[in-house]
């Protein structure tokens, strides 16, 4: 790609990141409660905005929490617009904004790839001690208070990886179920990008999720939000309900 090309689509990036921080700064939702994993959520929607992603249409729910939630819309207007062109041309890394701030939690995972000649395996294994961090006696607790942040979501993993000379954008996250009260519902979101024309992503592929006793696969015919099967909370979490007590593997891969 040309010098002037590149420059074209930086500006175009530019325009549709100010855009969105245009739409944000006029709205006056005043929820003023957070969760962690809308804080987490927050790396993976400013990458995205600052690739000129449309936020609205590709993360629907979560941009309605943006428009509801004063705080986590403030802060994503804080970052945002802290990322200006330095001297090189280069924006300031999400992760410098945030090195010495607390906002977020390390859920890095580096997946495992394996190919053959006419298929590919990634997976990604949350280990206890990671799933943890995401859940606590507290947050479980929410259900009996209804005083807590409503709907609360857990961010369970967030990971890219490039197959193919295309990118998968993998997210993994769950909520409490709403139709039982002993159990979260899992979400996967899948988002490609392709570099070439000549490069396609492999659709459909299958994905399955496997925590404790719980395992279910699911299809997946094109990027976007599939829902996985309940989990019920004795499956993944002690007796109490407390402390999670269960690995976590989650796999996507094109053979069906």
């Amino acid at each position: 790609m040309s010098k002037n090309n590149d420059q074209s689509n930086s500006f175009r990036d530019r325009k549709a990141l100010r855009s969105l921080i245009n739409d944000l700064s006029a709205v006056n939702g005043q929820t003023l409660s957070t969760s962690v994993a809308d804080n987490e959520m927050l790396s993976l929607i400013v990458d995205e905005a600052i690739k000129g992603i449309n936020i609205a249409q590709r993360y629907p729910d979560f941009y309605k929490k943006l428009l509801d939630n004063a705080i986590l819309r403030e802060t994503f207007l804080e970052v945002l617009e802290s990322m200006e062109p330095v001297e090189n041309d280069e924006m300031i890394t999400f992760s410098d904004f945030l090195e010495n701030q607390e906002i977020l939690s390390d859920l890095s995972s580096q997946p495992t790839v394996e190919r053959d000649d006419e298929n590919w395996h990634i997976s990604w294994l949350r280990t206890i001690d990671q799933l943890r961090t995401i859940f606590s006696p507290s947050r479980l607790a929410y259900r009996s208070d209804p005083n807590l942040y409503e709907d609360p979501w857990f961010m369970l993993l967030r990971s890219d990886v490039e197959v193919e000379g295309v990118s998968y954008s993998v997210l993994l996250e769950c909520t409490f179920s709403e139709e039982d009260k002993e159990a979260l519902t899992p979400f996967l979101n899948v988002a490609v990008t392709v570099e070439r024309t000549s490069v396609q992503a492999r659709f459909p592929i299958r994905s399955s999720l496997q925590w404790g006793i719980y395992k279910e696969s699911i299809q997946i015919t094109e990027e976007g939000r599939v829902r996985f099967p309940d989990i019920p909370l004795p499956a993944i979490f002690d007796k109490e309900n407390k402390n999670v007590s269960a690995e976590l593997d989650l796999i996507i891969e094109t053979r069906l």
